[in-house]
């Protein structure tokens, strides 16, 4: 069956007609042969070879065919009936390295109205979306495009779902994504490779746009040392788990919201200590033979966010060299020594990051922003201060501003948090003043929305900005139930009068008159916000 032929058939908009008519098309065979490619992985002493799917799955025939766009639990069916699994982060990154047909994202905008005015595809009702058909069907054909008569290996072609540890302690429904590497892209992953899309955790097993497509299918036997393994064996074992995942033995094995009978089964899982503990060791921790073993090991690991076995692995040792080439000694502010040994400095280093860290469940990521003054002002806190952060609609804006708020090009500003469709980041402690409102910096905990104080109300009502706000709510409700703030709005001279409460920049601007910033905007839909907080 020709690619055209199904896509004609599929319903123009995302939901679950189209990824059972995806998961169909499959099941009857309406493929292209997959070819598999051998790659290579070296850890520690032993060597692999690890045979991934050339290409992401494509629906058709040879010369007419095409990407199809999944959502995570469709994927997981997919490698389910292949007979395969979802990749590791580490697989993501072999693939990308030993890549020999490259192409760069095929970006596309996310406001549907921008999307009209670049005159992208529509439905037949007119409407656009990044997660309709029509979008699954351009951004495949920008693929074909870019890698033109490139062959074998091929990396790009879109976000990956992926099995990983940090999907033990979620909901089944949570699913994980990563990828989209580019030497232009703002992000570093634990492997030091560029990319759009850090490890996150913040999408449902529903969820799909036109950058999800069918991930890298990677078979079940490997070769490992010149015999044949079981990949469930690998991963299961400390010594070679290396070779297929970064985050020690592997606990979890596919997207769990889609179980299979008989699956191997994940080791018990520890409880993680109350992060404000402070690390305090007897010994020296690195990497030497026979393995350092105990408990103190697997507290290190802990807060190094991998696997907690115990043993201090090549893994442990590599995660602990990119601790320190990226943080220094409080006492003097001399960059550590990236030696992989957990000595005085690199703990008062990692207990620093213990104190700053706090209560980090809300949020994807903490990075300390480069301005702000470290002030305890826990007391006076009473204000959630909405901002917009003027910045374009795409799911890493939340990660580009946090990197943006500590390198060395940092504004003379910073935030407590910033917020975008997919994930959430935090740049400042909320006890410390962070300078995003003059006038409510002492009493405020900033909150950036990526987007713009231009948007209009249809514009708030996109799938971006709708995805935006819904995160936003979570956010804000956890703030005032932390703070004992009143979920209700603050205007200038609810300020002025000592009234506690969620404002927003423009209100903080009249009322001091210290800015004439004007976000979030006329068309903010403030109301539908508190409305989301009080039922979170």
């Amino acid at each position: 069956m020709k690619g055209s032929e199904i896509l004609a058939q599929l319903p123009c908009k995302a939901g679950a007609e189209r990824e059972d008519a995806i998961l169909s098309a499959v099941v009857f065979g309406h493929y292209v042969r997959i070819c598999w490619i051998p790659l290579r992985s070296k850890f520690g002493d032993h060597e692999a070879t690890i045979f991934v799917s050339a290409d992401a799955l494509k629906l058709g025939e040879p010369g007419d065919s095409f990407r199809p766009n999944v959502s995570a639990a469709t994927a997981q069916k997919i490698a389910d009936e292949l007979d395969c699994i979802l990749p590791t982060t580490r697989i993501c990154d072999l693939v990308y390295r030993q890549a020999t047909a490259r192409a760069t994202p095929c970006l596309q905008p996310a406001d549907p109205a921008e999307r009209k005015r670049q005159g992208l595809p529509e439905c037949s009702d007119g409407s656009t979306s990044m997660s309709d058909t029509p979008a699954m069907e351009l951004h495949s054909a920008a693929l074909d495009e870019k890698l033109s008569d490139q062959c074998g290996l091929v990396c790009n072609t879109g976000k990956q779902w992926v099995v990983t540890n940090r999907l033990l302690n979620k909901s089944p429904e949570t699913a994980a994504n990563y990828g989209w590497f580019d030497e232009s892209a703002p992000y570093v992953s634990r492997s030091g490779l560029q990319l759009w899309q850090q490890l996150s955790t913040q999408h449902n097993d529903a969820h799909t746009d036109y950058s999800q497509v069918q991930p890298i299918l990677v078979r079940k036997k490997m070769i490992v040392d010149g015999e044949s393994m079981s990949i469930f064996d690998v991963g299961r074992d400390p010594e070679l788990s290396g070779l297929i995942t970064d985050e020690g033995i592997v606990k979890v094995w596919r997207q769990r919201s889609v179980p299979e009978e008989g699956e191997p089964l994940p080791p018990p899982v520890d409880p993680l200590p109350p992060t404000t503990l402070l690390l305090r060791f007897d010994r020296v921790l690195g990497l030497v033979k026979p393995y350092m073993r105990g408990e103190d090991v697997r507290a290190w690991q802990r807060f190094l966010s991998i696997v907690p076995d115990g043993v201090f692995g090549p893994q442990t040792d590599s995660a602990t060299r990119y601790f320190q080439a990226n943080h220094a000694d409080p006492r003097d502010g001399a960059r550590l020594v990236a030696d992989g040994l957990v000595g005085p400095a690199t703990l008062r280093a990692a207990n620093e990051v213990l104190q700053l860290r706090g209560d980090t469940s809300m949020v994807d990521d903490f990075v300390l922003a480069k301005n702000y003054t470290n002030q305890d002002r826990s007391a006076d806190i009473r204000h959630i201060v909405l901002h917009t952060a003027e910045i374009a609609e795409v799911p890493t804006a939340a990660e580009a501003l946090a990197a943006w708020c500590a390198g060395k090009d940092a504004p003379r500003a910073s935030w407590h948090y910033a917020v975008d469709c997919d994930s959430i980041t935090q740049s400042v402690p909320d006890e410390l003043i962070a300078w995003h409102a003059p006038g409510a910096n002492g009493t405020g905990v900033g909150i950036e929305l990526c987007g713009r104080a231009s948007q209009s109300s249809e514009q708030w009502h996109d799938e971006f900005s709708q995805q935006t706000l819904e995160r936003a709510a979570r956010l804000v409700a956890y703030l005032c139930k932390k703070w004992n703030i009143p979920v209700r709005y603050v205007d200038r001279e609810g300020l002025l009068a000592g009234q506690s409460g969620v404002t927003t920049h423009n209100e903080v601007s009249f009322a001091w008159h210290k800015t004439d910033h004007t976000d979030p905007g006329p068309h903010f839909p403030m109301g539908e916000l508190l409305t989301q907080v009080l039922s979170s």
